[in-house]
């Protein structure tokens, strides 16, 4: 592929063993140093972030996608990560989080809340055209697991997720700023499924059936 870039140092988070034979190909194609952490990111310690903090050189990209909400919010623990995170230096950010509120402690708020957010999940599966049954009973099943989490013990759960603007209220927290990385999106291009988008400073929501079911943040 043609590109300007000359050399990446890549920070991978929490990697598994099979992700290796990606990275491998990625160093046939340019000067690639790989810095791998095998821990969550909320089980690094300060040597850990030190070791990240020294690997970085140069333009700062930083992305976390379905990731964040897995994290434990316990002992404000989502700020403490987002503000080493913010120490990283200067760069974009780019987060992708499903656009639901399933953190309320009221059972009734979050099984509505829940209903609404895969159900419509489940109807855009279903329109999706060129999978075959066993895909799609494949995909309701790997969300059968996270509703679960999301009904259950809130001291247990790592499912649970947050409206976006949640999200941005502790990126600006931690002293991240909402950007227009976002070009505008034409709602009327063919896609596989019917959706639309709505673009905001920081942020595009992904809707079907007018239900906003994912947000793509950029911040700085």
């Amino acid at each position: 592929y043609n590109t300007n870039i000359k050399k990446i140092n890549y920070i991978g988070i929490n990697i598994l063993k099979k992700e290796y034979h990606q990275i491998d190909k990625w160093k046939k194609n340019i000067d690639f140093n790989f810095y791998a952490f095998h821990n969550k990111i909320e089980d690094l310690d300060k040597a850990d972030w030190q070791k990240i903090y020294k690997s970085i050189n140069g333009n700062l990209l930083t992305t976390a996608f379905f990731s964040l909400h897995h994290i434990h919010d316990v002992n404000n623990q989502h700020s403490e990560i987002l503000s080493h995170m913010r120490k990283l230096g200067s760069g974009y950010f780019f987060i992708a989080e499903p656009d639901s509120n399933h953190i309320t402690e009221n059972l009734t708020e979050r099984f509505t809340h829940s209903l609404l957010h895969f159900k419509t999940i489940f109807h855009l599966i279903t329109e999706i055209k060129g999978i075959s049954l066993s895909e799609r009973i494949a995909l309701q099943w790997l969300f059968q697991k996270e509703i679960m989490d999301i009904i259950g013990n809130t001291h247990t759960i790592s499912e649970r997720h947050e409206p976006v603007h949640n999200w941005l209220q502790k990126l600006r927290g931690a002293g991240f700023t909402p950007c227009y990385c976002f070009t505008e999106i034409d709602n009327n291009r063919p896609h596989l499924v019917d959706l639309k988008y709505q673009r905001s400073r920081g942020y595009i929501n992904i809707m079907y059936n007018n239900i906003s079911i994912l947000s793509i943040m950029s911040l700085v």
